[in-house]
């Protein structure tokens, strides 16, 4: 890589040069304990004709666990075996990335080649306090109030600088990584950036259909489904972001069985680390019934396809609670309440969402179904009820004998029933287009009162 201006860099990748145009995701890229992406526009560095156009690509350059394989890997397994088709329309199209062996690792950088290619290195606790991985203890007694930080759950103390709790490893790893890039042909834009709900649900729908595609052909999942990884090329929605894609039927990988995922869109039983659902229960709305401690070393818990569907409920519930119609005129009270609602399920503080999350996914008559009935999206209420209790009924049917086997067929049945969801979701909701984030709409309203305020002229004595 080359710096040839502010921010402009000059990239290889294969035997081609690239020029960055602009960046077009670089979120948490300074993390040491995290992958450092970062994602550019691009165009090939060469001499181009007198009128002959630039054509664009997205580069993406990461440092991925040194034990799973690449993405270009991963892409290249699944176009061999999904339906091409469905391949070529809901997912990405590689144009080139580093060969197996090509990227630098961090051994090196961290160790002075003490560490071999797949050796983990040790950090000094004490220098690392801000992005070490901990597992803290929850508060017991009190529930903590709601806006704490998580950083407030561990206290600092003495020269060493070492967590109260206990909870945290004795050791922090960090995993060798390697460093990857790719460009890929599709220049799109995420889901997170729409402003209109029918192509939102045309996007989540043309996801589970590249969902079913690589397990009705790969017995592959996604696992890491957010607003980040949906993307739509102006015409249909497509899956990127395949590093932690897995293969049901590989043996189980040790790297590969870590909880992955999104918080705010990860299944609940990602998130906790073990199955809910038990066939000793037959209450119609299925009450979790946690796996006895006997259980654990017979059946060991995996992400399976159900995972990435919960995680699709999970991005129209956000969807719904974080959006308002422009043509729907809201009191503050409503949007409040709205906001309020949004931010009991979807923060990232562990010790506001945990419970909540649980109880939205198996309660018999849940908070959130009164503030969707009160908003702007209230006809497409029981499709979100309706698609849970499949979801729920679905975690019962394979949970009824463990391990789960691949050939289930509640799976495709489960997409197949999410893809009609989804559309009808769409449809019922077809005469809203345009849409605004309710915090930035309430951001808005603010700075314009407070505009009104400025500007009114002085009173007279």
């Amino acid at each position: 890589m080359q710096r040839i201006g502010h921010g402009v860099y000059r990239v290889r990748v294969g035997g081609t040069w690239y020029i960055t145009e602009k960046t077009l995701s670089d979120s948490r890229a300074e993390r040491i304990c995290g992958r450092c992406t970062r994602v550019w526009q691009v165009y090939e560095d060469k001499k181009y004709k007198e009128g002959e156009e630039k054509i664009y690509y997205v580069l993406k350059d990461v440092w991925i666990d040194s034990s799973i394989d690449t993405e270009a890997t991963i892409w290249k397994r699944l176009k061999e075996k999904v339906d091409p088709k469905v391949f070529e329309q809901h997912f990405l199209t590689l144009v080139a990335a580093f060969e197996p062996g090509e990227g630098a690792t961090t051994c090196g950088f961290l160790g002075r080649d003490r560490y071999s290619h797949s050796e983990n290195a040790d950090f000094m606790d004490s220098q690392f306090i801000d992005m070490l991985d901990f597992e803290p203890l929850l508060p017991t007694g009190r529930n903590t109030p709601p806006g704490l930080p998580i950083n407030n759950r561990f206290h600092i103390q003495g020269p060493d600088l070492e967590p109260s709790t206990k909870a945290a490893r004795k050791r922090v790893r960090y995993h060798a990584r390697t460093h990857d890039r790719s460009v890929w042909e599709e220049l799109c834009s995420t889901y997170h950036h729409q402003v209109d709900m029918q192509v939102m649900f045309k996007m989540l729908g043309d996801t589970v259909k590249a969902l079913r595609a690589m397990w009705k052909d790969a017995h592959a999942i996604h696992r890491d489904i957010n607003t980040g990884n949906i993307l739509y090329d102006g015409k249909n929605g497509r899956l990127g972001d395949l590093e932690h894609v897995t293969f049901y039927d590989d043996k189980p990988n040790a790297t590969h069985n870590v909880k992955t995922g999104t918080l705010q869109f990860m299944a609940v039983e990602v998130l906790n680390g073990r199955y809910h659902y038990r066939d000793d229960e037959d209450d119609p709305f299925l009450v979790p019934i946690p796996a006895l401690a006997s259980d654990a070393p017979d059946h060991l818990f995996r992400h399976n396809i159900l995972h990435d569907l919960e995680s699709i409920w999970w991005l129209v519930m956000w969807t719904i609670l974080s959006y308002i119609p422009d043509s729907f005129v809201a009191d503050a009270k409503n949007l409040a309440d709205q906001e309020n609602a949004c931010y009991s399920l979807f923060s990232s503080d562990l010790s506001v969402v945990g419970m909540e999350r649980r109880n939205a996914l198996e309660d018999k008559y849940p908070d959130f179904a009164k503030s969707i009935a009160e908003s702007p999206f209230k006809a497409a209420c029981s499709l979100v009820l309706h698609l849970r209790s499949t979801i729920r009924r679905s975690y019962r049917a394979v949970e009824k004998t463990l391990p789960i086997k691949s050939d289930c067929p509640t799976f495709l049945l489960v997409l197949d029933a999410t893809i009609g969801t989804l559309e009808a979701m769409k449809t019922s909701l077809g005469g809203i287009t345009s849409v605004t984030r309710v915090t930035e709409l309430i951001r808005k309203r603010k700075a314009d009162a407070n505009g009104v305020q400025e500007e009114e002229p002085p009173r007279k004595k």
